[in-house]
């Protein structure tokens, strides 16, 4: 297995020279710089029976892989309504910072940051039969976004927002997922912490964090590739978020 680290400009050229030579792709996100790219590597892997998995690392981290899992027992309804809200300091006097070049990243920091929280939404929803919203510049010389609403409609009816705001200089990275008899909710999506609340009670979860993020992730392809696991890292889903990228912020 190759794992392709470089920034998005290239992962096409790369991810489709690996899967020829016959070699399970490992895509850092997002995948590529538009989503008929991601199509043409993931056509490419099928074509060579390789697996292409994409390091949304998120999606394998303790706390999502219980609230996944919550979810899908129905336990607490179906999730109607899930927002996750991030904002982050931004240094754009920076010009070499590839992060904000379009021509290298196809975007901003939404497309570099908020995308984990876009796979997330597609992760614990399913596919998209609808999406919209909106991506601005607020200093236009800048050429990225700085700020984009993404709002989803999922197959399975519930619908979900993900925020992402880059130019006030505050911290933020909330999310809430409201369902028929419940309401799970964090503050800080990478404290691990989250909170369900049901019945009329409220319980604090503290999962224990792995040592290094990307362990779970790695972890995980190594039981696809090696005991036939299903996968969890898949490109598939990761593609929902390549087709909202397109809609809303590269080409919004």
């Amino acid at each position: 297995i190759v794992y392709i680290a470089t920034p998005p400009d290239s992962h096409a050229e790369y991810a489709t020279a690996v899967a020829a030579a016959g070699k399970h792709v490992m895509l850092e996100k997002p995948m590529c710089l538009t989503a008929s790219d991601a199509r043409v590597v993931i056509d490419a892997c099928a074509k060579n029976h390789v697996h292409c998995f994409v390091a949304y690392y998120r999606r394998l981290q303790p706390h999502v892989v219980a609230i996944k899992s919550l979810l899908d027992s129905g336990e607490i309804g179906q999730p109607r309504l899930v927002s996750f809200r991030v904002a982050m300091a931004t240094d754009y006097t920076d010009r070499s910072n590839w992060k904000i070049d379009r021509r290298v990243n196809g975007g901003g920091l939404f497309v570099d940051i908020a995308t984990h929280r876009l796979d997330l939404v597609f992760f614990l929803c399913g596919p998209p039969v609808a999406v919209c919203g909106h991506a601005a510049t607020v200093s236009p010389e800048l050429g990225v976004e700085q700020l984009a609403v993404v709002a989803v409609k999922h197959a399975g009816g519930t619908v979900s927002t993900v925020t992402g705001e880059f130019f006030t200089g505050r911290f933020v990275d909330r999310f809430e997922i409201v369902c028929d008899n419940g309401r799970i909710s964090s503050d800080r999506l990478d404290s691990q912490e989250y909170t369900v609340e049901t019945g009329g009670r409220s319980t604090v979860y503290r999962p224990q964090k792995p040592e290094y993020p990307h362990i779970p992730v790695f972890s995980h392809v190594e039981d696809v590739l090696l005991d036939g696991a299903e996968s969890l890292a898949d490109a598939e889903t990761a593609y929902f978020t390549e087709q909202a990228l397109d809609s809303v912020v590269r080409h919004g």
